[in-house]
């Protein structure tokens, strides 16, 4: 498995490329196999007529109609996982993820030295060169749940159990599943660090915190789900009754001291969030017996529910991403797997999981919904803000999408990026090829560049 970051051109900017799983560190790149160093720009070029684009199922320019500027790769001799992107507005962006092994980015090697996964988080300039990668982690594992930019700084999110040692900072050892907090300088120097105990030695299921804020003030919200009782400095929350992931909501002051801790209800998992002018609007999934509905709610500045919406019906339906526009409307992705109303008609349904995308009010009530899918799985996995205001999701698809003019995408397995307008109306739509992966992210510059955070399997994982 290979970790990696696409940089692609704005989509007006329209250039054929296919993507393929990397293998070893080869690509496919106009449809065509180009070797890859790391940390070389690679920019494609539009097939000329009668060229050998590769076969149709690699190569559809209907539906990939982007330029990759440059791909920057993690990958070494075990698993490497891409998750979370994010841009400083000063020229730089941050990338973290995990691996198992030993791992390779740009020049330098970084060994997890035995443990189940090592987290990793580096600064590149927007050009795609590194400009500093901390190893973080010790014995058994570290996962990422979220990065977010305080001031233009990285804090992560990332759960554990051993505790380490990274950039200045000493990090506690966390009972199993143990949620820590880790605040870094723009030079990659620690700042602080906070940790949510798991009080259980053996939990079922570690604390997450993939809702990950940062406001303008400095302070910062953390949301997500716990199964146990969990403490942070002198605040605290009782076992959820047992086999419940309960949500929890946490407020850091702008110098990270805990200002509140609170339990938002029982079989919640949070996903993202994002600021509204009243607080912060949620989004998640509510699991029952059934599987698991669409979750909104729409907190106050110090973490107590407003309003709550939950859409779904039979089978796994889930909210994955949100962003919030001009008077406070809320924009989600995620997963559908039946007809359902998200608070308007009732959505069309074509297979497995298909991509919705809804719009709702200050107030909670519904804008506006939509579902696109093949028979297949697909679901949206980030909904982020082009520059000229346009609404911009990227995505899984299983199979060919239609997104409103017609099919995008004949391919088994592939990501999608499709620009919507205010109403919904979708201007664009392009999906690139993945022989097996996962995009897991998503930035956009000022300048509307993007920027994809990506898990890739090679085909020694894949076989695996």
């Amino acid at each position: 498995m290979v970790s990696a970051l696409l940089m692609l051109s704005r989509p007006e900017q329209l250039l054929p490329v296919a993507f393929a799983g990397l293998t070893s560190m080869s690509l496919l790149l106009s449809c065509n196999p180009v070797e890859h160093e790391v940390g070389i720009e690679l920019h494609s070029a539009r097939p000329t007529a009668g060229a050998d684009q590769g076969p149709p199922s690699e190569c559809d320019p209907a539906g990939c109609e982007l330029e990759l500027v440059w791909l920057y790769t993690v990958s070494g001799s075990g698993a490497q996982f891409g998750r979370r992107v994010a841009l400083d507005g000063e020229g730089s962006l941050y990338f973290a993820g995990e691996y198992f092994g030993v791992a390779q980015l740009a020049d330098e090697k970084i060994d997890s030295s035995g443990a189940r996964s090592n987290a990793f988080l580096t600064r590149l300039t927007e050009a795609g060169s590194p400009r500093w990668l901390l190893n973080i982690g010790s014995l058994n594992e570290q996962r990422v749940n979220a990065l977010a930019l305080s001031a233009g700084e990285p804090v992560l999110s990332l759960e554990y159990t051993n505790g380490f040692s990274i950039a200045g900072l000493n990090v506690p050892d966390g009972t199993n599943g143990a949620l820590a907090l880790v605040a870094f300088d723009a030079e990659g120097q620690g700042r602080w660090s906070q940790t949510l105990h798991n009080a259980d030695q053996f939990p079922l299921e570690p604390v997450t915190g993939p809702a990950l804020l940062a406001m303008p003030d400095g302070s910062l919200l953390v949301a997500g789900n716990h199964e146990q009782p969990i403490s942070i400095d002198t605040q605290s929350l009782p076992a959820p009754p047992e086999g419940q992931p309960f949500g929890f909501v946490m407020g850091l002051d702008s110098q990270s001291s805990v200002r509140w801790l609170k339990g938002t209800g029982g079989r919640q998992r949070w996903n993202a969030a994002a600021t509204i002018a009243t607080g912060t609007v949620l989004v998640g999934e509510a699991t029952g017996a059934g599987g698991s509905d669409i979750l909104l709610s729409w907190l106050n500045a110090d973490g107590d529910t407003l309003l709550t919406r939950r859409f779904g019906d039979v089978g796994e339906d889930a909210a994955l991403s949100v962003v919030v526009g001009d008077g406070d409307v809320v924009y989600v992705t995620g997963y559908v797997s039946s007809s359902l109303s998200l608070g308007g008609a009732t959505l069309s349904h074509s297979g497995l999981k298909d991509v919705f995308v809804a719009s709702y009010a200050a107030d909670g009530s519904h804008n506006w919904s939509k579902t696109f899918g093949s028979t297949s799985d697909d679901w949206g996995v980030a909904a982020r803000f082009a520059a000229d205001g346009g609404l911009v999701l990227i995505g899984m698809q299983g199979d060919a999408v239609n997104f409103g003019s017609g099919l995008v995408g004949a391919f088994a397995n592939a990501f999608f990026i499709a620009t919507l307008g205010s109403e919904g109306t979708t201007s664009s739509a392009r999906a690139i090829a993945m022989n097996n992966g996962q995009a897991t992210d998503l930035a956009i510059a000022a300048d509307g560049a993007l920027y994809v955070a990506c898990l890739l399997y090679t085909s020694d994982a894949a076989d695996e």
